[in-house]
């Protein structure tokens, strides 16, 4: 099986702490996000959403907040993959599930908040896209490193990125 493209490059990944000053292309940078958002997920509902950072103030802050990494600084694009079961309340709430009427018509209690098994779903989902995103990073040529000390000040992530309730940010490349 060596001449298999995709063996080989999951072979070849490795964690990249150093980059060059180069950019990523539009085209690689679409290339990245599409096979994200191809990776496959609980019910087709995608309970995560994938943060695009370049700003170099926030890179700088988000590297001082996941333990003094320099390395997202100096890194020309982050992915921030946030865990967000607000789109799950959104979905239900859009439909009117949470609405007296809803209760009266069909005699069924409101939808209940999500707990931590819709969590740990919609964690699986998010670090399926991160390594699709991965994975397609490396079969263009691009390193990348995970960044999972994006949890240990999630609260204070999440104030910076102004994210809503039900969703926490989960993983950075």
């Amino acid at each position: 099986m060596e001449n298999n493209a995709i063996l080989s490059a999951l072979s070849a990944r490795k964690s990249v702490r150093v980059f060059t000053p180069d950019l990523v292309t539009p085209d690689e940078r679409a290339a990245i996000l599409n096979a994200a958002f191809q990776a496959p997920t609980a019910g087709n509902q995608q309970l995560y959403t994938i943060l695009d950072i370049t700003d170099p103030a926030l890179k700088a802050t988000l590297a001082d907040l996941c333990d003094h990494q320099p390395m997202i600084a100096k890194a020309p694009w982050a992915l921030i993959f946030v865990v967000d079961y607000a789109k799950w309340i959104d979905l239900f709430e859009h439909v009117g599930c949470f609405e007296p009427e809803f209760v009266e018509r069909t005699g069924k209690a409101p939808r209940r908040a999500p707990g931590l098994g819709d969590f740990a779903i919609a964690a699986q989902d998010a670090v399926i896209a991160a390594q699709n995103a991965v994975v397609a990073a490396e079969a263009l040529g691009l390193g990348s490193c995970y960044i999972g000390d994006i949890v240990e000040n999630a609260e204070e992530v999440t104030e910076l990125l102004g994210l809503p309730p039900y969703t926490m940010p989960l993983s950075m490349l």
